[in-house]
């Protein structure tokens, strides 16, 4: 898992799982922090077909 990207991980270890939902939390970053850090939940929710429940 070290090679991979944290998002992918996350996807594919729920995937493998059978994980449904997959729940994270959010941090409530800004949108500026958010550009340019970016949001390891926002790229979970753009790269599984798996429900994905934000919690803040």
């Amino acid at each position: 898992m070290r090679d991979k990207q944290v998002y992918i991980a996350i996807a594919d270890t729920a995937k493998s799982s059978g994980v449904d939902p997959i729940v994270m939390g959010t941090h409530g970053m800004g949108l500026i922090e958010r550009l340019l850090v970016g949001s390891q939940t926002q790229r979970v929710l753009v790269h599984t077909s798996i429900a994905v429940l934000t919690m803040r």
